[in-house]
C-alpha cells in the first residue's frame, strides 16, 4: 500500500512514517525539516521537502496513493492568528484540493480534544460533547475550522475522511509535553495548580498510529466519523507529573500555586506580549494554567466500538518510555 504522511517531521508524524514504512509499506512523507527529513530517508521512507501551500507538489506525491495521513498543523498555545489560519485551516484545504487533483479518496485527519476546552473541568467527553462559544486559542478555533472543512468535503463526496482528536500525546520525537516539562524544571520547582488534582488524559504516541492504523485496515475505513483517542487511563496531573519527573531522574520540590492566581498572572504576561514587537510566548498563557488546574477526560467508547481500539502501551509504561527516549535522545533530530 501507498500512504501519503503530512507533517512526516513532527512527533506523530515520524513515528506514523516509521511504523507504516516497518509494515512494509510505501510511505512518502512531506515536511520542512530537512534533518529529520534526511533521518526518513535513511530508513529508505521517500521524503519530500513539501509545504502544505505546494499544492501541484502535493498532487503529484499523493499520485496513486491509497491514503494520506495528515499530521501536519501549527500546534501551540500562542501565536497569531493568520499564521494558525495558514497552517491548519489553509494547509487543510490544499490538501483537499491535491487529493482530489490526485485521485486519491480517504484521508485520516487529525485534530485535537483542545476544541473542547472552556476553562471549566469537564468529565467523559464525547465526540458529540457541546463546544464552547469561544475557543481558548487560536490553534483550537482553527483546528475546528480545519475539521469542517473535511467534513464538507466528505459531504461534498469530494473525498472520504476520518477525524481523530488524540489528547496528549508522549513518545519518542516529542516536541510538546516532556521539552516542557523539562524547561519548566530548570527553575529549580515544579509548579502545581490547586494542588495538582485535576485528572487528565494522555496518550502514549504507538497507541495514536495503532489507532490510525485501525482506521486504515479494508473495511474499516469509517466515513465522515470522528474519534478521541486516548490511553483510556484519567491520571491525577499531580501522580503524572511525579512519574515523569522521578523516570527523568530529576528530583525537585512541587510549588503550590492557587489557580486564580496563576491564571490572573497568565493574563497579564499575556498582555504585555501582545503589545510587544516580537510578540514573544509569554511564559504561562491562560490556557496553560487552565490545562494544569482543571480536569478534563475523554470518552473513547467510539473507537473501541467502531475500530476495535485498545491501548497497548499503557500510561505507566508510556510514561517511562518516553522518559527512557528522552534521555539518550538529548539532541535527536
Amino acid at each position: 500500500m501507498k500512504y501519503v504522511v503530512t507533517g512526516a517531521t513532527s512527533g506523530l508524524g515520524r513515528n506514523l512514517a516509521e511504523r507504516l514504512n516497518a509494515d512494509g509499506h510505501q510511505v512518502i512523507g512531506l515536511g520542512r525539516n530537512l534533518q529529520v527529513g534526511t533521518a526518513l530517508a535513511a530508513q529508505d521512507i521517500e521524503f519530500l521537502a513539501v509545504g502544505l501551500e505546494e499544492i501541484n507538489q502535493m498532487t503529484e506525491a499523493m499520485r496513486g496513493a491509497d491514503a494520506v495521513l495528515h499530521c501536519a498543523a501549527l500546534s501551540s498555545p500562542w501565536g497569531k492568528y493568520k499564521d494558525f489560519y495558514k497552517a491548519n485551516v489553509s494547509g487543510t484545504e490544499n490538501v483537499i484540493k491535491a487529493m482530489e487533483a490526485s485521485d486519491t479518496d480517504f484521508l485520516v485527519h487529525v485534530s485535537t480534544p483542545s476544541i473542547y476546552f472552556n476553562y471549566k473541568s469537564q468529565y467523559n467527553l464525547k465526540e458529540d460533547a457541546p463546544l464552547p462559544e469561544k475557543f481558548a486559542n487560536h490553534y483550537a478555533a482553527t483546528k475546528k475550522v480545519a475539521e469542517d472543512k473535511v467534513s464538507a468535503a466528505c459531504k461534498d463526496q469530494k473525498i472520504k475522511a476520518t477525524i481523530i482528536r488524540p489528547r496528549g500525546i508522549i513518545g519518542a520525537y516529542d516536541q510538546n509535553i516532556l521539552p516542557r516539562i523539562l524547561h519548566i524544571s530548570k527553575r529549580g520547582f515544579m509548579p502545581l495548580l490547586d494542588g495538582g488534582k485535576a485528572q487528565v488524559d494522555i496518550t502514549y504516541v504507538d497507541n495514536v498510529v495503532e489507532a490510525m492504523l485501525l482506521i486504515l485496515k479494508p473495511g474499516c475505513h469509517q466515513e465522515g466519523k470522528i474519534y478521541n483517542i486516548t490511553n483510556d487511563e484519567p491520571i491525577i496531573l499531580k501522580d503524572l507529573l511525579s512519574l515523569t519527573l522521578n523516570e527523568l531522574g530529576i528530583h525537585i520540590p512541587f510549588k503550590h500555586i492557587p489557580y486564580f492566581t496563576a491564571h490572573l498572572m497568565a493574563c497579564g504576561m499575556e498582555a504585555v506580549c501582545k503589545i510587544l514587537p516580537s510578540y514573544p510566548e509569554p511564559p504561562l498563557t491562560a490556557y496553560s494554567a487552565g490545562v494544569f488546574a482543571l480536569s478534563q477526560t475523554l470518552n473513547i467508547d467510539a473507537a473501541k466500538n467502531d475500530l476495535g481500539y485498545v491501548p497497548k502501551v499503557s500510561v505507566e509504561k508510556g510514561i517511562k518510555k518516553a522518559a527512557q527516549w528522552s534521555k539518550q535522545h538529548a539532541d535527536y533530530i
